[in-house]
């Protein structure tokens, strides 16, 4: 993937949370925690935007019916990326055994229905997420030469993300299902703290001063790497709703989805 001022990027992801289940047939019994809304009752958007939250508290436990695991933790094997030369950030790097917490806490603030296609976004609130992981690292952050393996820690504050979710209407097991055809999020934070152990092989007054710096300057790293965080959250929210919708009815979210 190409990205402008950012050189070539290469992102690989490895999902443990997310069994893909996408051939299951459809879940017989509505779970109590889905609420059906109907489109055309006047209150739709606040009912809806109640569905939807309810939906994400459901999630950060688990929904083993739909091959969704929890959330919170959210457990993801690897995440390598390989970054260009020609921004502030250009790094060879990888994060495995990660640990994800604090989507628990996820607040839905709006979310808006296409009733032609049924596509919806949704706006919703973080207040504070931990990564943690192990890393290997060589390269360049705000022109420091890098080069550390070791265990890390990432939190950002105050997320606002943004979850669009492409949808077609198909028929499954004679019923009609939502069909996640793409996810796009893009998300901004207020502040983001980080901390890479063993920097340097370990050099620890170096390594103090490299994470002091980068720390300083957190907006700028949060905005260079923010093209290939937001296409893993994009991946993630993607394989969690296609699992999710298909093995759900369309009309136990929306009444009368597909009804003319």
């Amino acid at each position: 993937m190409a990205v402008p001022g950012y050189g070539v990027c290469v992102l690989v992801v490895s999902l443990t949370l997310l069994q893909v289940h996408f051939g299951l047939g459809l879940i017989k019994e509505k779970p109590d925690w889905i609420k059906t809304c109907f489109y055309k009752q006047p209150d739709f958007e606040e009912c809806n935007k109640e569905s939807v939250q309810g939906i994400f508290s459901k999630l950060s436990e688990g929904f083993q019916e739909a091959g969704v695991l929890p959330l919170d933790p959210l457990h993801v094997t690897e995440i390598s990326i390989l970054q260009g030369n020609d921004g502030p950030v250009a790094v060879n790097a990888s994060l495995t055994q990660v640990v994800i917490r604090g989507l628990s806490a996820i607040n839905v603030t709006n979310n808006k229905v296409d009733y032609r296609t049924f596509s919806f976004t949704t706006e919703m609130t973080v207040p504070k997420m931990r990564v943690e992981g192990n890393y290997t690292l060589q390269g360049k952050i705000l022109l420091l030469p890098l080069v550390g393996k070791g265990d890390a820690w990432f939190e950002p504050y105050n997320m606002k993300i943004k979850s669009h979710h492409d949808i077609v209407l198909k028929k499954k097991d004679g019923q009609i299902i939502f069909d996640v055809r793409d996810v796009t999020v893009t998300f901004d934070v207020s502040n983001l703290k980080m901390r890479l152990n063993n920097l340097y092989n370990g050099r620890k007054a170096l390594e103090d001063s490299t994470n002091s710096y980068i720390n300083a300057n957190w907006r700028a790293v949060s905005e260079s790497l923010k093209p290939i965080l937001e296409k893993t959250c994009s991946d993630v929210v993607f394989t969690i709703m296609k699992n999710l919708f298909d093995n759900t009815p369309a009309h136990w979210y929306i009444g009368d989805a597909g009804v003319e």
